[in-house]
């Protein structure tokens, strides 16, 4: 025999207990000296003349004989005793009695334990370094040590999963000990929602000023495409002092701020002077995924839960972006114990430096319970995470078969050029290795008084090519540029017919 136990245990049972079970073993029928038997009576009033009227003893009271009950008869629940057939109420009837055994006790341990939300991996690529290598005897004591020279970009890890499976801890800081021993793939790890990105959600009117003589429109110094419009106190409207900016709304909140950015009236506002407006970010962390042009983005989304429990899918909860719409969410893959679902992009070269996009994703357990109806009664485990997709400036990912003239021509630069940016590459016509991480120009940090025009003059770049890898100015050429930020520049040092 089998049983089945489906308990919903309370949190106040949580702890090792034990279940115990015995069974009963029926015997047959056997005689009995006196006529007890004669005398029963089951729980709703029937005695054994009424089994007999009713036909289900088969019409026979012998104290010798087995009775067969026939159909219909129903449970019968004997005093003192459990729930038996009637053909046992029928040996009682007839003068005989039941036998039975019981079997020795057995109790099993239970542990009941809380059954947390479900948790967010993420399998990801990771950037290594491959042949070739020296031999360093570093540290003291001396230690001889292999240090490679090629940076690549290493692949994830795919379930089942052919690395250490995700658990408490793992993969968190893993990354030197991995480039060390040389494994191809990075632990998954626990999604680590710890950068900021997002849209402006509120504007604080820190002091709105004086001297305003009309209303107008803000912009983000940075860009990012906020818009907003703001109106400003006059004389008897009850709204402020006269002259200062009031009621900033936002219509555009733009996207892709990594910090608040910073606030400038764009049209209109004259005479405005001493304001200061503060803005805020609506959403919050993100855990943050470089992605290379060439072999693009390539991770994998774990959900971890109690084996017990399953994940039916993993879904994405954002409408991607015009320039992300090939990208693939592909089918889930579920085991024991997690659900995964690979997404992949590859971006198009020309997105070096794009700004970052926002990704979300959600899952939920089985865990929730359901009437038969259909309604849910009490709601499963939710879990959810949003990744800032960020297409890396200066770099790009070899594909196989390319080497530095085929990359070179696609951004409007020479072999020579890309050759010094990589001393590590021995040969220039070399077939380079899929994966390998080639850099495309210098990143240049912005100083004080820097535009655009004095960089492609200064550095004798052209602008087309300094369009490919600065996809973010391309896209807005008039925003200002800001002391700390980043630009790809590659020096004009060669003519392109090289």
């Amino acid at each position: 025999a089998s049983y089945l136990w489906e308990g919903k245990a309370r949190r106040e049972e949580e702890g090792t207990g034990g279940v115990c079970f015995q069974a009963r073993v029926f015997l047959s029928c056997a005689d009995k000296a006196g006529s007890d038997g004669l005398n029963f009576t089951d729980q709703a009033g029937l005695n054994c003349s009424e089994y007999l009227r009713r036909g289900w003893c088969g019409g026979i009271w012998d104290a010798n004989l087995e009775y067969s009950p026939k159909g219909g008869a129903p449970q019968l629940l004997l005093p003192l005793e459990p729930l038996v057939t009637a053909n046992e109420a029928c040996c009682a009837c007839g003068g005989g009695e039941v036998r039975s055994l019981w079997t020795e006790a057995r109790c099993l341990p239970v542990a009941v334990r809380p059954d947390y939300a479900p948790e967010i991996f993420i399998a990801e690529q990771i950037e290594g370094l491959d042949p070739p290598c020296k031999d360093l005897l570093l540290g003291d004591p001396r230690v001889l040590e292999r240090r490679c020279t090629t940076p690549v970009l290493r692949a994830a890890c795919r379930p089942p999963f052919h690395c250490p499976h995700p658990d408490a801890g793992a993969g968190i800081d893993a990354v030197a000990d991995i480039i060390q021993t040389g494994h191809l793939t990075r632990p998954p790890r626990r999604v680590t929602e710890d950068t900021s990105m997002g849209s402006v959600g509120v504007v604080d009117i820190i002091s709105g000023g004086y001297s305003c003589v009309e209303g107008g429109t803000l912009r983000a110094v940075a860009g990012g495409k906020f818009e907003a419009v703001f109106e400003v106190a006059r004389p008897g409207t009850f709204r402020g002092e006269s002259g200062a900016i009031t009621d900033v709304t936002i219509t555009v909140p733009g996207s892709g701020y990594l910090s608040a950015p910073v606030l400038e009236i764009s049209s209109g506002g004259r005479g405005c002077k001493g304001y200061s407006l503060e803005a805020r970010l609506s959403t919050g962390g993100l855990h943050l995924v470089p992605v290379f042009p060439g072999v693009g983005m390539d991770v994998e989304m774990i959900v971890r839960d109690h084996p017990l429990d399953t994940v039916p899918t993993i879904r994405i909860d954002t409408t991607l972006p015009p320039d992300m719409a090939r990208a693939v969410f592909h089918p889930p893959v579920i085991g024991a114990g997690y659900t995964s679902r690979r997404f992949t992009w590859k971006p198009h070269r020309s997105l070096s430096g794009s700004a970052p996009v926002a990704v979300c994703f959600s899952a939920q357990d089985s865990s929730g319970v359901v009437s038969a109806n259909g309604y849910q009664l009490v709601p499963s485990k939710a879990v959810a995470a949003c990744l800032s997709v960020t297409v890396i400036r200066c770099r790009y990912a070899v594909n196989e078969g390319e080497n530095l003239r085929t990359i070179a021509a696609f951004y409007r630069t020479n072999w020579v050029q890309l050759w010094a940016l990589n001393p590590e590459i021995r040969t220039p016509d070399m077939d380079l290795a899929p994966g390998a991480l080639v850099s495309v120009g210098h990143i240049y940090k912005i100083e004080r008084d820097d535009t655009v025009l004095a960089l492609l003059r200064k550095f004798g770049a052209a602008r087309k090519q300094f369009e490919m890898v600065n996809n973010d100015w391309a896209v807005e050429p008039d925003k200002v540029l800001l002391p700390g930020q980043s630009l790809c520049v590659t020096p004009g040092a060669c003519g392109t017919n090289v």
